[in-house]
């Protein structure tokens, strides 16, 4: 998996306690981003979408005693489609939202633990593995997630260290196939009843279908797209509210992808 390390932008502190017990500090830039609220934008017109961010930091013991380390995260808001997860010392599953009391770090003084707030965001099939393109590359998924951090120690869990991670992931890119980039545009969005959606075929592709797809992957509506044809009307008034994706796939390949949402 392609792995995309950041330098996170401090956007402005909270409340900054001068007496933590803990500190978290940024690894690659050495900046305090304790009691913090950091924002990771990737959506310029020039960004390249992600299915992977890590953020790396170390939580330092600013005491003069060890200290057992707590964590525990909680999501405040988020696209469906991305799966937050953290590592400390062993990496956990994204339904692991507290560190277990028999895997949490004991902190000797001044020393410090390596911590790692991952955040996935890939289009997935209906068994929950990832999609890949012809390529062999995941499928990025275009949204925002907010996930909250909270570091303590059980003798003194009032005295938490925090971080609040805005993560916006970028445009989800047309897939490269035939070494050409295959551009479409669907409107309105988010999408009430019908869905229309622009497409140029290259000249060499026939037989192309356009699907609608869950975040899951599983696909709810196909239909065959006309090479004389730049744009098709899709009713999707059938469907639930909620976050969906339009594939066009030709000769079992995905060639194109993208995201939009169902009112």
């Amino acid at each position: 998996m392609k792995k995309i390390f950041l330098l996170l932008t401090l956007a402005f502190a909270l409340n900054t306690i001068s007496a933590q017990h803990f500190t978290i500090l940024g690894m690659l830039d050495g900046v305090d981003y304790t009691n913090s609220e950091l924002v990771v934008d990737n959506t310029g017109d020039d960004a390249e979408p992600m299915n992977e961010l890590v953020c790396d930091f170390y939580i330092f013991n600013n005491t003069e005693f060890e200290m057992k380390l707590g964590l525990k995260f909680r999501t405040f808001e988020a696209d469906e489609c991305f799966i937050p997860y953290f590592c400390l010392e062993n990496c956990f599953e994204p339904s692991v939202t507290e560190l277990p009391e028999n895997r949490r770090p004991i902190i000797a003084p001044g020393e410090s633990r390596e911590f790692n707030a991952h955040f996935d965001s890939y289009l997935l099939d209906e068994n929950g593995d990832p999609v890949f393109d012809e390529n062999f590359s995941y499928i990025p998924v275009k949204g925002s997630i907010i996930v909250e951090y909270v570091f303590y120690s059980d003798e003194f869990p009032e005295d938490n260290s925090k971080i609040l991670i805005k993560y916006h992931n970028g445009k989800v890119a047309g897939i490269v196939s035939y070494n050409q980039k295959f551009e479409t545009t669907i409107y309105p969005n988010p999408v009430i009843d019908v869905a229309n959606i622009n497409y140029q075929l290259p000249t060499d592709i026939e037989n192309a279908t356009l699907s609608i797809v869950s975040c899951t992957g599983s696909k709810l509506k196909e239909t065959q797209l006309m090479q004389n044809q730049n744009m098709i009307s899709i009713n999707v008034s059938d469907l639930p509210s909620g976050i969906y994706f339009y594939t066009i796939n030709n000769k079992g390949r995905i060639i194109a992808t993208n995201k939009f949402v169902i009112k």
